[in-house]
């Protein structure tokens, strides 16, 4: 017989020592199985033994066993499939129900009290504004402000960064390019006429400007003690609409401090309306009739903030107990406290202040109007913007403002607007409210005004809401289009 050629008996002994290799790795798998699994149920029987309970060996248990007596050769795809299976429980896309738990919590939650940055401790500024800051304080709103430079941000959270309204340039040319999304501070309207019927058209006005404007933040404010009536249905609508991929900053006033100084001229079906203001701030606090009566009102907000959750869980929500109130502290505090009772975590509080309103023997001093008990202050002054701070609000309710080449008596300029916007957003307010004279029917001075059921609530045209839906964009930031956000990784690889 002829030898055989060495590379040929090479060849033999390799592919004999590699089907050898491979019969003992395989032979240690099983027996490394059957050694976990024996370990695993001589150890659960005499747990259970030992304890008298049925009880399932945990995750963390088994994955604590599995690493102690696996052996070292083990390979490393079973071994990493096998932890997957013990520590994914539900592996893949998230449920809806999971998504929902995953969605950043609105800035209702429950936040430490420990001061932040800008001075703000559960959405109420810790600052010296509250000339009694000494005295006992009411019990605080549950109302982180979830802002970034005063602006909101979409994860809900607190931080710095591209929100800043130190960062981009106020002063800039507005951002009316068109489609893009722009985000960095809530604007909208202050429609304080938002539930009258006759005021539908404007109202209609004003929600698609805030749609065609594409504001990640809309804003708007609503007066819902009666006055304008109570179309609470019609309100849930606007509310559906402006919280489609959008975080609404819902604004709800539950009274009318104008219409209660004026002493009710035009007899409308409201709430504490025939009362003069000095009597209602010693009558609030004591009488049992008033408060169940504001009580109620708060009521129906909770029910408004509680819909307007279901719609998109990060909605900002916040109460004023009185549009343009000539309130004292005390009487601010009862009603806040009142309203509290009410809302829970729902919304948070802003004083809609009117420092110098009323009648001599209704005023109130200055330092008591202006003190907001901590929360943050909403104006609707001019004279008074400049002592607006970061996480306040500002409101055109009762100044207006004009078009281009518009020629009127009432109203700030157009380019008189343009600054305020750029300085609202500088100051890093919280929202920026459009208003004007003609969309409330108030035509005349509010003495002589008709009842609202009576007025000619006036729409704006298609020219004039494409300078509002300037407006609104104006010096906001652009979000990012899914071509950049696609360019911007290409950059990256």
């Amino acid at each position: 017989m002829a030898p055989i050629p060495r590379w040929r008996f090479l060849v033999y002994l390799v592919l004999i020592a590699s089907l050898t290799y491979a019969l003992v790795v395989a032979a240690s798998h099983q027996s490394a199985r059957h050694a976990f699994q024996g370990r695993g149920v001589q150890s659960e029987q005499g747990s259970l033994q030992g304890e008298g309970a049925q009880r399932e060996p945990s995750s963390a248990s088994l994955l604590s066993a599995q690493k102690t007596t696996a052996p070292s050769d083990v390979d490393e795809d079973d071994a990493l499939l096998e932890l997957n299976s013990l520590s994914n429980d539900d592996a893949g896309p998230p449920s809806e129900e999971k998504r929902a738990a995953m969605t950043p919590t609105p800035a209702v939650t429950p936040a430490s009290a420990a001061q932040s940055d800008d001075g703000m401790i559960y959405g109420a500024r810790d600052d010296a504004r509250s000339i009694f800051s000494g005295a006992q304080q009411p019990e605080p709103g549950l109302f982180g402000d979830g802002f970034i430079g005063g602006a909101r941000s979409n994860s809900g959270g607190m931080g710095g960064g591209a929100g800043d309204p130190m960062q981009p340039d106020p002063t800039a040319p507005p951002n009316d390019s068109g489609d893009g999304w722009v985000s960095g501070q809530a604007r909208g309207y202050t429609m304080i006429y938002g539930l009258q019927p006759q005021a539908r058209a404007v109202v209609e006005a004003n929600v698609n400007a805030l749609l065609s404007a594409r504001i990640r933040e809309p804003y708007i404010g609503v007066l819902i003690d009666g006055t304008f009536t109570q179309d609470f249905d019609y309100l849930k609508s606007v509310v559906a609409r402006l919280s489609d991929e959008r975080n609404l900053t819902l604004v709800l006033y539950l009274t009318n401090g104008p219409t209660q100084r004026l002493g009710n001229p035009q007899q409308v079906a409201a709430p504490f309306l025939g009362i003069p203001p000095a009597a209602f701030r010693a009558r609030i606090i004591f009488e049992t009739d008033l408060r169940t009566q504001f009580s109620a009102l708060a009521a129906q907000a909770r029910d408004i903030f509680q819909y307007s959750r279901q719609q998109n869980a990060a909605n900002q929500h916040f109460v004023s107990v009185m549009l343009e109130d000539t309130l004292d502290v005390d009487a601010y505090r009862s009603m806040r406290q009142l309203a509290a009772q009410q809302l829970d975590d729902l919304a948070g509080f802003i004083r809609s202040t009117c420092v110098g309103c009323g009648n001599p023997r209704d005023r109130v001093d200055d330092r008591l109007a202006a003190d907001t008990a901590g929360d943050p202050r909403e104006e609707h002054s001019l004279d008074r913007f400049n002592e607006l701070r970061r996480g306040d609000g500002f409101a055109l309710d009762g100044v207006g403002f004009q078009y281009p080449g518009e020629v009127s008596p009432k109203g700030i300029s157009s380019d008189r607007l343009k600054q305020l916007v750029a300085d609202g957003y500088a100051k890093g307010l919280r929202f920026f409210g459009l208003w004007r004279h003609n969309w409330q029917g108030a035509e005349l001075s509010s003495k002589d005004n008709q009842h609202p059921s009576l007025r000619n609530y006036v729409p704006s045209t298609p020219e004039q809401e494409a300078f509002e839906i300037e407006i609104l964009r104006q010096g906001l930031i652009p979000e990012p289009t899914d071509d950049d956000e696609q360019d911007s990784q290409v950059i990256m690889r």
